[in-house]
């Protein structure tokens, strides 16, 4: 089965859909022609990391407790319906994961983290959370690494200033840890997610992925790794895929000037091919709307994002 990908950007959520397999609810299983899933952004528990940058039990919370007004008829702050819940609670994840599937989401794509210097981070929203829910058969799970820098923007400065409080380059040592770890927490769990029996896997930063092992040579060789683990537990192979907001840079070439060490290739689109991607995906519509200060953030109509979406998708395809 040919597995086709197109994005959808609303608001805050990123949805992907993929060609479906036969999903999985708590009755039976019911065929549809699409899969949807949603990305997670898991800053919504207690982590000890957060812990020392920026003080005990601190979660992103903090930030829509203290959101103010920035201009007429913006609605803020927002209180949640549910209140400022724990999402690492298995029965507050019970709960999402009923909301989700109830209204025809079938998969959560979680952001993951690991830094060299930090280690694991926002790990228990899935682990403890998520995957400790008594109904989590009720949807599908993926991984998608935020490989990048993590920078102090919580909350970000008039100034703009953009400390980094780690780096998310991984060497190739911490690389094999971090690849074994995800074959054997997460892509055997019965409900991990699969594009034609593989394991999708997705990672934000190709660039800061490849630099950090050293060259083009060296990334090509730890997703081999990541393939023949995945291979070893029984799957015919990753799916693996690359966030879309690297495609800005592949449409223009900007992506191999980047590259550290030799290139077999100078165009930006052959290098993704020799790392073996087999689709693309987009987190948000920022990432891609080159007019959005012209046409008035933070007030910009959504159906103008919409329409810029689907004009840099349409550039995309062509070339």
């Amino acid at each position: 089965m040919n597995s086709k990908f197109f994005i959808v950007t609303l608001a805050a959520l990123g949805f992907i859909a993929a060609k479906a397999q036969k999903v999985p609810s708590q009755s039976k299983q019911v065929a549809k022609e699409y899969e949807v899933a949603v990305y997670y952004f898991p800053n919504y528990h207690p982590d000890s990391v957060n812990s020392l940058w920026h003080g005990k039990g601190w979660t992103e919370w903090e930030l829509v407790k203290a959101a103010k007004p920035r201009f007429d008829g913006h609605e803020q702050p927002k209180v949640p319906s549910w209140g400022y819940f724990n999402e690492a609670d298995p029965k507050w994840a019970a709960k999402e994961i009923d909301l989700a599937a109830d209204n025809g989401i079938d998969c959560f794509i979680y952001d993951w983290y690991w830094y060299g210097n930090t280690g694991r981070y926002l790990h228990d929203g899935l682990e403890k959370g998520f995957l400790k829910a008594p109904n989590r058969s009720r949807l599908k799970f993926a991984l998608m690494w935020a490989n990048h820098d993590w920078r102090n923007i919580q909350p970000a400065t008039f100034d703009n200033g953009r400390i980094a409080l780690t780096q998310g380059a991984v060497s190739a040592a911490l690389w094999d840890t971090i690849s074994t770890y995800i074959v054997e927490n997460y892509f055997k769990q019965p409900n991990y997610w699969k594009i034609d029996g593989k394991p999708y896997f997705s990672i934000w930063s190709t660039t800061k992925f490849i630099n950090g092992l050293g060259g083009m040579e060296e990334a090509k060789k730890a997703i081999q790794l990541l393939d023949a683990k995945t291979k070893k537990a029984g799957f015919p192979g990753v799916h693996f895929n690359i966030m879309s907001w690297m495609m800005s840079w592949m449409l223009n070439d900007d992506l191999a000037k980047t590259i550290a060490g030799a290139v077999a290739s100078g165009d930006a689109k052959e290098i993704m091919k020799e790392l073996g991607n087999q689709s693309v995906s987009t987190y948000c519509y920022i990432h891609h709307y080159a007019n959005v200060n012209k046409d008035g953030f933070p007030t910009v109509p959504v159906e103008k994002a919409f329409a810029s979406a689907k004009e840099y998708w349409a550039k995309f395809t062509k070339e």
